[in-house]
């Protein structure tokens, strides 16, 4: 029923209280015991089994002394009792996380707490606590038998009974009964006492700072039921609301006590119901009752008593309290029914209570002794007015609200209000404060009724306020403790760290209530100076109230203004760098020189030499900052291409910042995509090569080393140095190329020439250019030795000397200049390249070589190895010597008469042989088919050296038709 009305008390209001601590109500809080001979801690809400609730009680219940039931630390939720009720025989103080964190709960099948011992009183404490769903015939929520309890911080609620006690059923010579801090609600009996039934005590029985609300009785005391106590009761500073009983004593019912006070003091009971007593019924408590700084209002009765109804009365007082707005069903005693002796009243307020219809605020047969109150209407009551009294006066109360301390009461509406400083002139505490703890006289005198109304005090709401530095204005609020009258008070700014002008603009005048006002307000305009600096204050300060008003307490209120900066965004970087192959390159921006507010900046990446969609993914979006915050990220996606390439970039650049906040710098950074790809290098392998001339080729290697990522290749060439191509070697060009994650070595072959001459080793240049695939190029040129093969001439013996006047020599003469020994001795063949002839001293006439050869093959069909032989006769020729060697069989074209080396060595292919001085005649054979044939060749010094400027003169000319 939270929020509901209850004679102007809402259990909103109760409960809000508890939350607050206004009703002292720590539910979470236990009392600790004396002391305790064992502890035993709960750690599951499981109904029974190790580590329950239930063998927690049944340890402590075999162990000596006053043990202590704990538990675990974060243990919160509901035990449901599913074997029974929890039997307790021995002392124990059950402390509890707290009635809102744990519930023990009876399943609606069950009494929850059964505390009985027999044999000796026990003293059992709980706290922290909730009772719920307990179902028994008395008792579902707690039965004691004789047994000395305390609850502190229990919530006792939703139990229902047959019987008497719904929630708590107390009976006992010997016990002692404590309720402090704690709330009954909701509980229902089937006979008495709905929330509480105590019957018997052995001592005081208190209930304090506690709240009795929303439970019933069939019977009688819907909140509460005392029967026959043997020693004093004390409620105090609790309220006791919303409750009903279908016969006597909505709220509370009290039976005739065998000794000891009732006293009722700093409570409320309101909202109740019941056929008589709609708040309270005491039957006979003729051993003393007092009722002090307490309110009953809004109670109902069908029948008489509407508030109170008081029968068989002995010694009973009614002091500073107010009785108002109950209603009665009967002609009379709509506030309170006193059919026994006499009642004090004191101090006390009786009014607008409503009696069928229009009935009287007194009535029964019993005598009001009434002395400095206010009773508004006293037909059909026994009055005694014994001075001091206000009758038939509307006291101008105001609603049944919060207006301070622990309980709702009703506050003198004004100042002009009648009971303002009309109680008794004399008075002299105790009570020294009124119900709501506040000092019991104000102004040098007494007020009649339960609460002490002071002079209407002025004051701020708070006694601090902030405000943003961008929060344009701050308003400030004054309220005044009453609303009677017109009343006004005047307010002024001024600095006290702020400066006015700069961070507020100073502001004064005078605040005006009208009739009735309970508040007033007014803005400070607050200026955002845009600098980084601390939260600055200025104070507003109130002066000259009116005539009706006083300067109350907070007359003074701080404002601080909280320094509101939203910062600057910027990269936390120029330059980012991150590896092709990483996949994400974060990149973070920072917020300083404030991080007040949401804010937020647009990002977005461009094109550099990086490509997006190939070397990344472009991003582009909104990136956020909380309150608070000062560093955000966003990820730009990295694209591994598997590319060998250079390094390639990217620009990141933030724009449009939103929330207040400014761009810094750099607000633009350049990103490197470090390419990982290694393609490796390429070079020769040897830093050298050398060959043969007879070797033919020479094959040269280039390897690929240190990485193979990705296609690769490299052209290679030939560069002529004292080698020349085409007569010293073939010149190439080419490319070798290796595949993607292909290494190692690839070959290529250099064809080398053998021209047979016995000269210096050459040289020449092989070199790679033109790498491409992203590789690097090593050792890239290659220098190349052909070393020299032939043999220097054979030893030529004394040559023969043919007679110049021989006429029919010149077929051998023809033979002579065939020249045949040329070819062979120039290519140094191991130095057995063929016959050496007889040279001879040559007679002038001219003959050219295209002549000789067939002639020299006519000649001499046949020769021997180391023979002599005659040709057949022919004249003039006598005899030529063969020497050691053999005959040479080589290629035709190697052969030729029309050789180029002695075509080259001739001029115009004549020579006339008287110039040939000396030289060398070798007979070369070489086959043609299946026969051999024979040629002479001479070979000269002379020739020799013209043929060998001229093969250099040829190779000149041609590297200079080449470049």
């Amino acid at each position: 029923m939270a929020g509901s009305e209850t004679g102007g008390l809402t259990t909103e209001f109760v409960y809000r209280n508890l939350s607050m601590g206004a009703v002292a109500l720590s539910l979470g809080s236990g009392l600790l015991p004396a002391a305790q001979a064992a502890t035993f801690t709960v750690t599951n809400l499981n109904d029974a089994g190790a580590g329950s609730l239930r063998q927690a009680i049944e340890d402590a219940n075999g162990a000596a002394g006053a043990d202590v039931i704990d538990f675990q630390a974060g243990l919160t939720g509901t035990i449901m009792l599913t074997t029974g009720q929890l039997s307790i025989t021995d002392s124990v103080d059950i402390q509890g996380p707290g009635a809102a964190d744990l519930s023990v709960s009876g399943n609606n099948s069950s009494r929850v707490f059964y505390l009985y011992n027999g044999s000796s009183v026990l003293d059992v404490t709980m706290s922290g606590l909730t009772i719920t769903n307990g179902s028994a015939n008395i008792g579902a929520g707690i039965i004691d038998f004789d047994e000395n309890l305390t609850l502190d911080g229990v919530a006792i609620s939703g139990n229902a009974s047959t019987g008497d006690g719904a929630g708590l059923w107390a009976d006992g010579f010997n016990m002692n009964l404590t309720i402090r801090n704690s709330v009954l609600s909701g509980n229902v009996s089937g006979d008495d006492g709905g929330g509480i039934y105590i019957e018997d005590t052995g001592g005081p029985l208190l209930i304090e700072n506690t709240v009795v609300s929303g439970n019933t009785a069939a019977d009688k005391g819907g909140g509460i039921y005392f029967y026959d106590p043997d020693d004093d009761l004390i409620t105090r500073d609790s309220t006791i609301v919303g409750n009903s009983a279908g016969n006597l004593g909505g709220g509370v019912y009290l039976y005739s006590p065998d000794s000891g006070v009732v006293t009722v003091e700093r409570s409320t009971i309101s909202g109740n119901t019941a056929a008589s007593g709609g708040g309270v019924y005491f039957y006979s408590p003729d051993h003393g009752m007092v009722i002090e700084n307490t309110t009953v209002s809004g109670n109902t009765a069908s029948g008489a008593g509407g508030g109170i109804v008081l029968y068989n009365l002995y010694n009973g007082a009614l002091r500073h309290s107010t009785i108002a707005d109950n209603t009665a069903g009967t002609a009379s005693g709509a506030g309170m029914d006193l059919n026994a002796d006499t009642l004090v009243v004191e101090n006390t307020v009786i009014a607008n209570n409503l009696a069928a219809g229009s009935g009287s605020d007194l009535g029964g047969g019993g005598t009001f002794d009434a002395t400095y109150s206010l009773i508004r209407d006293v037909a059909g009551a026994n009055v005694t007015d014994s001075g001091g009294n206000v009758f038939n006066t509307d006291p101008q109360l105001g609603p049944l609200q919060d207006n301070g301390g622990t309980t709702f009461t009703h506050m003198p509406g004004g100042l002009a209000s009648p009971l303002i400083n009309a109680g008794d002139p004399a008075f002299v505490a105790p009570p020294s404060v009124d119900q709501r703890g506040a000092p019991r006289v104000s102004d040098g005198r007494v007020d009649i009724g339960a609460v002490e109304r002071a002079d209407s005090a002025v004051q701020f709401d708070a006694a601090t306020l902030s405000v943003a530095e961008d929060g344009a204005s701050i308003l400030v609020t004054v309220t005044r403790s009453d609303t009677f009258g017109a009343a006004s008070v005047d307010y002024a700014t001024s600095d006290a760290g702020a400066t006015a002008g700069a961070d507020y603009t100073a502001t004064a005048g005078t605040l005006n209530f009208a009739d009735g006002q309970a508040s007033a307000s007014f803005s400070v305009p607050i200026l955002d100076d845009a600098l980084l600096e601390g939260d600055e204050n200025f104070q507003v300060d109130l002066s000259n109230p009116s005539a009706n008003l006083r300067l109350g307490t907070p007359a003074q209120v701080v404002v601080t203004i909280t320094d509101v900066e939203a910062g600057t965004v910027q990269l936390d970087s120029a330059t980012y760098s991150v590896a092709e192959s990483a996949g994400t390159l974060t990149v973070t921006v920072d917020r300083i020189n404030g991080s007040d507010g949401a804010v937020s900046v647009d990002y977005a990446t461009t094109n550099g030499s990086a490509t997006a969609g190939a070397d990344y993914s472009a991003s582009a979006g909104t990136l956020s900052f909380a309150d608070g915050q000062t560093s955000a990220s966003f990820n730009v996606p990295i694209l591994d291409d598997g590319l060998v390439e250079a390094d390639e970039t990217f620009t990141v650049s933030l724009s449009n910042p939103m929330g207040g906040a400014a761009l810094g710098t750099p607000v633009m950074a350049t990103a490197t995509i470090l390419d990982d790809e290694v393609a490796g290098t390429l070079a020769f392998v040897d830093a050298s090569a050398s060959v043969t001339e007879s070797a033919g080729v020479l094959t040269v290697s280039v390897q690929r080393s240190g990485g193979s990522d990705g296609a690769v290749q490299v052209d290679f060439g030939t560069s002529d140095g004292s080698a020349v191509s085409p007569a010293d070697f073939t010149a190439v060009l080419g490319s070798l190329m290796w595949a993607d994650g292909e290494s190692g070595i690839k070959t290529f072959n250099i064809p080398i020439a053998n021209d047979g001459i016995d000269e210096p080793d050459e040289a020449f240049t092989v070199i790679l250019s033109n790498v491409q695939g992203g590789a690097a190029l090593g050792s890239a040129t290659l220098p190349v030795t052909i070393i020299n093969s032939a043999s220097a001439p054979a030893a030529i013996p004394a040559p023969q000397v043919i007679p110049a006047s021989d006429q029919p020599a010149r077929g051998l003469l023809a033979l002579l200049v065939a020249f045949a020994a040329w070819f062979g001795l120039r290519r140094r063949s191991g130095g057995a390249l063929g016959l050496a002839l007889l040279a001879a001293t040559l007679f002038a006439g001219d003959i050219t070589s295209a002549e000789a050869a067939p002639k020299a093959v006519r000649a001499t069909p046949v020769f021997a190895v180391g023979t002599v032989v005659s040709v057949d006769g022919r004249s003039g020729l006598t005899s030529l010597q063969l020497v050691g060697g053999k005959a040479l069989s080589i290629a035709p074209q190697h052969v030729s008469v029309t050789d180029r080396r002695i075509d080259r060595a001739s001029v115009g292919g004549v020579k006339r042989l008287a110039d040939l001085v000396a030289g060398q005649v070798v007979l070369v054979k070489y086959r043609v088919g299946d026969a051999s044939e024979y040629k002479l060749w001479l070979y000269s010094s002379e020739i020799e050296a013209n043929a060998e400027m001229a093969r250099k003169q040829e190779r000149r000319q041609h590297e200079a038709d080449r470049r």
